[in-house]
């Protein structure tokens, strides 16, 4: 047993419990605050710009800097901001910038961990093989966690005050920092590096070509999945016919879909490639695609969209990270998420941005339509840029001319 790898996942699950917990309760004291619930969609862009401004930096700073000891002081910084953030509300209101500066660090703080969750695992698994599975329990982990703080929130708002729940937030926190401080110190050290990081990533992708592709996969399959999930949100936004426990509800199923890919993953990874089961799991979700597109403004149709389109996700995302993690060293595996992360972030916030555009112009089900062709555009761009399928391209040209070849020469002698 792997008590290292037990321990962060444990204390990344509690975190990540408490983040989302207080990411509700912050929001729902801006909304509760009267005329400056307006700024809700504010409030809610203040959770994604910390990827879009600082992911590569903090990318960089965690190729720099012991990760056993960001993960203490990022823990810390939220703890202590959970903790304070009543006192605060309580003396100044929910007004001015404090709810969208503590949602902005407290998100800055998630942007870190996302990145150190990424460079740290293979420093933890012992093997190739223990690298997939932690990847795949810690998807679980995430995903499961989350589900759990969205599903207790209404409940925990009919039995305690916002006030209350940011503080059971921040014990969390704390006993999260204790799980990460007590972690080996040897798993989590930093190896002397080059002088002039740029240059060092910038050989990395000159010398190993193959790494080029696989940046660019990582990164179309971020900013597929950021798409698609924005242009379901202006869906279930736009569509009437669902009642808000509906839209609760196929959020929910989409939350187990990841949960049912995650382990599915577990045992198909085991059979097939990682490259392969990329193509299968993306194809599969094309055509789950097309099947929800004709079928149309079905409430089960769409629930079991959801649940595909949430089991070939987690199965994807797995896959991505465990190649970026072989693929890259610790030296740069930070930077190299981290530029994936803002990149793909960005292009999910400027979709957020045009939603209310959207919804204005065009009607629920070409919006379904438009998701449909976007993920077939994916697809294809996934498709076009996999070494596999080139080389299995040219490999077949070859032998296509090797036969036409063969055939002219046969041709020749008989005459």
């Amino acid at each position: 047993m792997n008590w290292q790898l037990v321990r962060y996942l444990l204390g990344t699950g509690l975190t990540t419990f408490a983040d989302r917990s207080a990411q509700v309760q912050l929001l729902s004291t801006v909304v509760m605050s009267g005329p400056d619930g307006q700024g809700l969609g504010s409030n809610t862009l203040s959770l994604l710009m910390p990827f879009v401004l600082l992911s590569y930096a903090l990318g960089a700073l965690a190729d720099n800097q012991d990760n056993r000891k960001l993960l203490i002081y990022t823990t810390l910084i939220r703890g202590l901001l959970v903790l304070s953030v009543p006192t605060i509300l309580t003396l100044f209101g929910a007004t001015g910038v404090i709810v969208p500066s503590s949602i902005f660090t407290l998100s800055a703080c998630v942007a870190i961990c996302t990145i150190l969750d990424f460079a740290l695992l293979p420093r933890l698994s012992d093997s190739s093989k223990q690298l997939r599975t932690a990847n795949a329990i810690s998807l679980f982990t995430i995903t499961a966690a989350t589900l759990a703080a969205v599903s207790i929130a209404p409940t925990l708002s009919d039995i305690w005050l916002p006030h209350d729940t940011l503080r059971v937030a921040a014990v969390l926190y704390f006993v999260a920092m204790c799980l990460f401080w007590t972690m080996d110190r040897t798993k989590t050290k930093i190896l002397p590096r080059a002088v002039n990081q740029t240059r060092e990533l910038a050989n990395v992708f000159k010398v190993r070509k193959g790494s080029i592709s696989i940046f660019r996969l990582g990164f179309f399959t971020y900013v597929g999945h950021g798409i698609f999930y924005c242009l379901f949100l202006i869906f279930c936004i736009q569509n009437t016919q669902l009642n808000n426990a509906q839209s609760s509800n196929i959020f929910a199923i989409l939350a187990w879909g990841f949960l049912s890919g995650v382990v599915a993953s577990l045992t198909l990874l085991r059979r097939f490639k990682t490259s392969s089961l990329i193509g299968y799991s993306t194809a599969l979700s094309a055509l789950a695609c097309l099947l929800f597109a004709t079928a149309g403004n079905n409430y089960t149709a769409l629930r079991l969209f959801l649940l595909i389109m949430g089991t070939t996700g987690a199965t994807t995302l797995i896959c991505i990270n465990t190649l970026l993690q072989r693929e890259f060293n610790c030296n740069v595996r930070g930077k190299v998420y981290g530029a994936i992360l803002c990149l793909a972030t960005a292009t999910y916030t400027l979709a957020t941005v045009g939603v209310e555009q959207i919804t204005t112009h065009y009607a629920a089900l070409t919006i379904v339509r438009v998701m449909a062709a976007g993920w077939l555009v994916f697809v294809v761009l996934v498709a076009i840029s996999s070494n596999g399928l080139k080389t299995r391209w040219r490999k077949a040209r070859c032998e296509r001319k090797s036969r036409l070849s063969g055939n002219s020469a046969q041709v020749t002698v008989e005459k």
